[in-house]
């Protein structure tokens, strides 16, 4: 049997393929700016989730969907949500180090005192807090950080909003102050 289109909007695509005693659903919602992708096997009033993505646009989706139409059917296969972590350096001292990265369009922090122990301090947006676990572990392997200790110490702060503005200096003189020196001879 062919998949059947049954939602495709902006923020929703769901499909279903008719099998032998079951029926093979793919969902694709829009949450938080991230796409979550949703392989579930339903038998008479049971459904069971086979696998679950998230990926960060719906190029992605699309893409991802296809895939899983052409892969064969997977029983108990549970992955874990595609996160892609692309680091960008801020800055670096010794012993410090400061890293920017987006996911979703949001930004995220990284902070790195290379010590012993290691200590990370993740500054994450709060709508990312259930991907937190695979962000973290792509940093270990993105940084190389167990490498630099057998003991890391990991910080984790979540924001909610984010502002940044610019402020110009006006050429406004606040007050005049007159010095004289005397270093006449006396």
């Amino acid at each position: 049997m062919r998949w059947k289109t049954v939602v495709n909007s902006d923020d929703l695509i769901i499909i279903e393929k008719q099998l032998k005693g079951e029926k093979r659903k793919i969902e694709a919602r829009l949450e938080n700016n991230l796409w979550s992708v949703y392989e579930t096997s339903i038998k008479k009033d049971n459904a069971d989730l086979v696998r679950e993505f998230s990926v960060n646009s719906k190029t992605d989706v699309l893409n991802l969907i296809e895939q899983l139409k052409k892969a064969p059917d997977s029983k108990g296969y549970v992955s874990r949500p595609i996160i892609n972590v692309e680091l960008r350096r801020i800055f670096k001292e010794e012993g410090v180090e400061k890293w920017f990265f987006n996911v979703a369009h949001l930004d995220n922090y990284v902070f790195v005192k290379y010590d012993e122990p290691v200590d990370v301090d993740i500054i994450l947006h709060h709508k990312l807090q259930k991907y937190e676990n695979q962000i973290v572990i792509q940093l270990e392997e993105k940084l190389g950080l167990r490498e630099f200790a057998e003991e890391i110490y990991y910080n984790t702060y979540y924001y909610n909003s984010s502002k940044q503005t610019k402020k110009l200096v006006s050429d406004h003189m606040l007050g005049r102050i007159y010095m004289e020196f005397g270093f006449e001879d006396e």
